[in-house]
């Protein structure tokens, strides 16, 4: 089952979190998404419910997050063939509440959230696997390979007894 995602997709990692991007970058979603007409699910997070990946039974009243890290396709060139990242360093923390917001009149409101403090750090193994045990909530999840590579945050919801995938893709050089 695919998760949708409240449109809690950080889409601009390089601003800088002051108190008057905190404002710009709701107004600037709001324009943006009201203008395509779209609605977001979260690319790269999975729901496979409870305990359903063999061996990953998360610890009583927790949920699993396991992923791999891998390459981000249009970034590649046509010959180069997508691989995997042993070895890739992956950062979570919590996702703070920050406001709501609405994408247009007679819509419901949507809860944005910013990165807090940091619960974990951990590295990829074979074929860029990664897996954690974590308390029930909400978390955003971003990986980085050496000093040129990184993904975009990931956000995600963990429930409890639950085994949540996520794909960290890779951007390089940027």
């Amino acid at each position: 089952m695919q998760r949708q995602a409240s449109l809690r997709v950080n889409l601009l990692p390089f601003i800088h979190r002051t108190s008057t991007h905190r404002l710009a970058l709701p107004v600037l979603l709001v324009a943006v998404l009201a203008f395509a007409g779209a609605s977001c699910s979260q690319p790269g997070v999975t729901d496979t419910g409870a305990q359903e990946q063999e061996g990953l039974d998360p610890e009583p009243d927790r949920g699993v997050v396991e992923g791999v890290v891998v390459d981000k396709d249009e970034f590649l060139s046509e010959e180069a063939t997508p691989q995997t990242y042993e070895g890739a360093s992956i950062l979570i923390h919590q996702a703070v509440e920050s406001g709501t917001y609405k994408v247009a009149a007679g819509q419901p409101e949507r809860t944005s959230y910013e990165s807090g403090q940091e619960v974990a750090e951990l590295t990829s193994r074979e074929n860029g696997y990664w897996h954690i045990d974590l308390e029930p909530g909400t978390y955003f999840v971003r990986a980085f390979y050496r000093d040129e590579s990184y993904s975009a945050d990931v956000f995600v919801e963990v429930g409890r007894d639950s085994v949540t995938h996520v794909t960290l893709e890779l951007v390089h050089g940027v």
